[in-house]
């Protein structure tokens, strides 16, 4: 199997310092290699009509494949971290929110949002239960996409 083209490839590519016959070149080498990506691709590109459809459609089940793969590990990494959270001592609370951008609360009665380590107890608490309610509806949601 040929091999997938790089970043670095594909920049050149989009800046044309690479002529049209090398990626036809390119091209066929990637369909007589059956490198489904680098073909669809290549072909996209060049506005060249595949010759190979069997070829192409193995990209794309290749990149669907690929991309369920990715979203389960994700489905993975956020049931472990909800796992990791759910009665977590304050100091935990607080990492969590702030490894999300936050920084501070409102709080009932004041105009400012107040810092987390220095607003109440409850309201860290409740401010943090939704944002892992947030956490575990995308959970369920990918749960369905990928069922």
């Amino acid at each position: 199997m040929g091999r997938e083209l790089t970043s670095e490839e594909i920049t050149r590519i989009e800046r044309e310092e690479i002529g049209r016959d090398k990626l036809e070149q390119m091209r066929v080498q990637a369909l007589a290699g059956r490198d489904a990506r680098t073909y669809r691709t290549l072909c996209d590109y060049l506005g060249v009509t595949p010759e190979d459809t069997d070829l192409i459609e193995r990209a794309e089940t290749d990149e669907f494949v690929e991309d369920r793969y990715l979203r389960g590990l994700q489905l993975k990494e956020k049931m472990n971290v909800l796992s990791s959270l759910r009665n977590a001592p304050r100091g935990k609370q607080i990492e969590f929110l702030k490894s999300l951008g936050y920084e501070g609360v409102k709080i009932a009665g004041r105009t400012q949002s107040v810092s987390l380590e220095s607003a109440p107890s409850k309201n860290v608490y409740s401010f943090y239960m939704r944002e892992l309610s947030s956490l575990e509806k995308e959970v369920r949601k990918l749960k369905r996409e990928l069922a």
